[in-house]
Order: C-alpha cells, then structure tokens, then sequence
C-alpha cells in the first residue's frame, strides 16, 4: 500500500510540475515569443512589401522612359507642314495650345498613364500576397486579424484578376483610393483601372501635365525664331522634361503605395 502511495504521489507531482513547467513557458512565450520570432518575421514582412513598391516603382518609371521613342516622330510633327500651316492660321497662341496637346497625346495620355498604374498597382498587390503568405507559413497562422473598419472610399465590385485575392485587392484599392482621391475607381471586369479624373485632377500629385503647355511655349519660339532644323533642340527638350516627369510620378507612385503599405500593416496580427 504504502509503495502504491508513493508512485501516486510522484505520480501527482510530476503532473503538477509539468503544469507549472507548461504556465511558465507560456508566460515566458507571452512575454518574450512576440518579441523574439513574430516581431522579426512582421518586420522582415514589412521590409520585403517597402521592397516590392522600390521595385515596382522602378518599372513603372521605365515604363514611362520608354516612351522616349516615340519622340522622334513627335518633333517631326511638330516642325511638318501641317505645323507650319497651323502656326500661319491659328497664330502663336493656337499654335502652342496644339503643340501642347499634340505632347499631351504622345508622352503623357491618360488613358495610357490610367492602364500603367493599374498595372503596377496590381502587381504590387500581387507581391503583397505572396509575402503575406510566406509570413503565414512561417507564423502558422493567417496575418490578417485586425477587423478593418468602415472606409469613407468604396470601391466597387466587379470580377478580379485571376488568381488574386479579393480581400487583398479590394481593401489595397480602398487604401490607394482614400489617399489618392474619390475619383480612384476599383475594378473593370478581369483589369484593375483607375479613372483618369486623378490624372486630370491630381496635377500636383503627380499624373498631371507637367508644364507641358511651357514646354510647348518653348518649342514653339524655337520654331518661330531658328532658321535651322530646330528638331534636335525638341527632341533633347521632350527628353528632358520626360526624364524629369517620369522621376516625379515614380516618386509619388512610392509615397502612394507607401501609404497603402502603412494602412495595411496596422491590419497584421
């Protein structure tokens, strides 16, 4: 009998110690767990989304830059015969609000800059789900577990790209369009597309014209006052102020994308 007690009781006490050893290390993993292996994998996260916006950002200022062949063709038209006859006909002033338009078209047309930044918007949002699984992996669990609340800018509903996550896109949408402006809309059937009111609206934000009506002014009294082919003077001008513009709007592609990246994380669990 008394041996019986004996194992009981170690028996009881090996219980109460692997419970006490079970708290502990629950208490030490509270206290220390998040600090010592989620934190490192949310922040690794977060680097590798800043990241993905960097590289994103990158192509889409090529994207922009490689619009400089088309400049070539662009200066010939605006020192052709149909130029001339419009500078005879609707004088200096008609003739530069021409040339601005026939830049506008060429280098900077909104329906072309709408379908860029939908592209690179989606591919940042494409990234963000790859990293947000592999944190998944690593965690065990879903990232997401904050509930989102109400937003002022819906966006609305229509069938996504395939194979990209509806609740990823549709609140990255609603981040870009809650900075960007009202007029951001959110999805076109299988394209994601942005309306061209934050291109015609957002001058200052970085999808509008650029100056482009004082580079034209510019061309326009090179044309007027050069004897010579002022053709290579435009195209070193357009090169220019492309190069110029192209740096801007990736710059604010950036800090846009920046903000939505900042919104989101708050989200991460």
């Amino acid at each position: 009998m008394s041996t019986d007690k004996t194992k009981s009781s170690k028996v009881f006490w090996i219980f109460i110690a692997t419970m006490l050893l079970g708290i502990v290390g629950y208490v030490v993993y509270a206290l220390m767990g998040e600090n010592t292996f989620i934190n490192p994998v949310l922040q690794a996260g977060h680097e590798s989304c800043r990241q993905a916006i960097v590289m994103r950002g990158a192509e889409y200022e090529k994207a922009l830059m490689a619009r400089k062949e088309r400049i070539p063709e662009l200066a010939d038209t605006l020192v052709g015969y149909k130029a001339k006859w419009k500078l005879i006909w609707d004088g200096k002033e008609g003739f530069q609000k021409w040339t601005a338009e026939q830049i506008g078209n060429t280098l900077y047309n909104p329906e072309e800059n709408q379908r860029l930044l939908a592209m690179s918007v989606k591919a940042v949002a494409y990234d963000w789900q790859e990293i947000e699984n592999g944190m998944a992996k690593q965690l065990g669990r879903p990232v997401i577990g904050k509930t989102r609340s109400e937003e002022q800018v819906a966006a609305p509903k229509h069938t996504l790209p395939t194979g990209l996550d509806g609740t990823v896109m549709e609140q990255m949408m609603m981040d870009v369009a809650a900075i960007v402006g009202s007029e951001v809309a959110g999805y076109v059937c299988t394209q994601v597309a942005i309306s061209s009111g934050v291109l015609a609206t957002s001058a200052a934000a970085g999808w509008g014209t650029f100056g482009i009506s004082l580079v034209a002014g510019v061309i326009v009294d090179w044309i007027i006052s050069f004897f010579n082919d002022p053709t290579p003077q435009i195209e070193a001008e357009l090169g220019k102020k492309l190069e110029e513009n192209a740096a801007t709007m990736r710059a604010e592609y950036e800090r846009i994308m920046l903000e939505a990246l900042n919104k989101r994380i708050k989200e991460w669990d």
